[in-house]
């Protein structure tokens, strides 16, 4: 499914882990956060970081070397045994493409999963975004600790079934999908 994600096995990204224990502690700290609950959920948190943030500027620096602009840096964070988020996309929210960067995830009991163009589009979101029936047999399940560039303009979701929190770091690019895999560094993936 390269038109939905493709996985970065080699892509560099411990160092960005290194800021989640200190960060998540200073969250009301709003020169370098925004909070956004997702649906009105407390168990599903965007909290994004402002471009002074030390993280967002090392993203920004590191992803500008290959000619690639960044235009938000979140924390995507679900609560424990949260369940499956509802399947969507994120294309009229202008994020074209982005890459997902597992800051604690577990292997068992949590993945991300994309979905194909067939997928059924069912009634639409209070703010009027599409939402898909789940259809396993029209979806690809991953999950692990390496990076991930992805589609959000193609239906997709992500599901927390352990006992533990799930936080990725989300990083929006402004080129189209197609246009991002052409960017980023051939030795990534």
């Amino acid at each position: 499914m390269t038109d939905a994600f493709q996985i970065l096995k080699n892509m560099p990204f411990e160092k960005y882990k290194a800021f989640w224990d200190k960060d998540r502690a200073n969250f009301s700290d709003t020169n370098l956060f925004e909070h956004d609950n997702y649906h009105g959920a407390s168990e599903w948190n965007l909290v994004y970081l402002k471009s002074i943030h030390p993280l967002y500027k090392m993203i920004d620096k590191d992803f500008a070397m290959h000619d690639i602009n960044v235009t938000q840096v979140m924390y995507m964070a679900s609560a424990a045994r949260l369940g499956m988020d509802t399947i969507h996309t994120d294309g009229e929210t202008n994020r074209l493409s982005a890459i997902n960067i597992p800051i604690q995830v577990d292997l068992q009991s949590q993945f991300f999963m994309a979905c194909n163009d067939n997928c059924i589009e069912t009634e639409r979101s209070s703010s009027n975004l599409p939402k898909f029936l789940y259809e396993p047999e029209k979806c690809v399940f991953y999950n692990t600790r390496t990076p991930f560039v992805f589609n959000p303009t193609k239906p997709h979701c992500f599901a927390n079934f352990a006992d533990s929190e799930r936080v990725v770091v989300s990083v929006t690019i402004e080129d189209t999908y197609v246009e991002c895999i052409k960017k980023l560094p051939k030795e990534w993936f």
